[in-house]
């Protein structure tokens, strides 16, 4: 995917992450999965389904490379905050023509 069409292409991913967490009740992930040659990135924004303690919008952002993942960002109220910053993560591993497409697992509660 060349660069100068990917935030024009991102425009449907952001609009569906948007739509979905809305509707997200359970823990939910959506993972950008980067690749180039043999290397393999993963950008995952998590969802967290409301509690007494923490309100709906609860979320973060948690990046694995080489088999070690640490969170990058998180947000007790704004999941449009996590999508924002993962997004622009993403679009500097295209930058660094990894090839990223965007895949959504849902996790049952408890």
């Amino acid at each position: 995917m060349a660069f100068k069409n990917f935030p024009r292409l991102l425009c449907p991913v952001l609009i569906g992450l948007l739509a979905f967490s809305n509707k997200a009740e359970s823990q939910s992930r959506q993972d950008f999965m980067c690749s180039l040659r043999s290397m393999t990135r993963i950008v995952s924004i998590i969802t967290l389904p409301p509690s007494d303690r923490q309100p709906r919008g609860a979320c973060r952002v948690d990046y694995t490379k080489d088999g070690a993942t640490k969170t990058l960002w998180s947000s007790a109220t704004s999941h449009a905050y996590c999508i924002k910053q993962a997004t622009a993560f993403v679009t500097k591993l295209a930058e660094a023509h990894y090839s990223c497409s965007l895949q959504t697992v849902e996790q049952p509660n408890g």
